[in-house]
């Protein structure tokens, strides 16, 4: 990595630690974390030079970060080169991604366990474990309301989507 200034590396070393934690690729963390410490939009040369990664992962990288709409691209008509700049609302940053990643598991699990729930009922399954799959389907929906949820409000600031849930967290004590 060819940084200017150590912390710099450090922090984009970290970012992709978590975001690889996550199961994402590390370097989809890093590319996002150089584009926000420069807060300027950057060449795809200047992100695979900076982040010594090759033109063909660079390329797949973006094209990922851009369809879950954590980076911007900015195209220059005149020179054939992109530019791109990091999304730095970090609520409409994780609503993109987890309706592109979670959403259609969810959606799918919720008719699969729907379609499993019908053969154990014909197949005269206990009551208690109907229940049981009844719960896996109705925690399946939970989990599609919040990925709704997290889409509705990701044009919140994230001070007002804490807050939001911090109201929530009193009235529930």
């Amino acid at each position: 990595m060819t940084l200017q200034d150590p912390w710099e590396e450090e922090a984009i070393h970290v970012v992709g630690e978590v975001i690889s934690f996550w199961g994402f690729k590390e370097n989809h963390g890093k590319i996002w974390a150089l584009l926000y410490l420069k807060n300027q939009r950057l060449s795809t040369s200047e992100i695979r030079s900076r982040l010594d990664l090759s033109k063909g992962a660079t390329s797949m990288l973006l094209q990922d970060l851009e369809n879950w709409g954590v980076i911007h691209r900015i195209d220059q008509e005149k020179k054939r080169k992109r530019f791109y700049t990091a999304n730095d609302n970090f609520l409409e940053m994780i609503a993109n991604v987890l309706q592109h990643r979670e959403s259609n598991i969810v959606s799918t699990s919720l008719k699969k366990l729907h379609l499993i729930e019908n053969q154990a009922t014909l197949e005269q399954a206990h009551p208690q474990d109907i229940k049981r799959l009844q719960d896996m389907q109705d925690f399946a929906r939970f989990m599609k309301q919040l990925l709704l949820l997290g889409s509705l409000l990701n044009n919140g600031s994230l001070q007002e989507f804490s807050a939001r849930l911090e109201n929530i967290s009193k009235a529930m004590q």
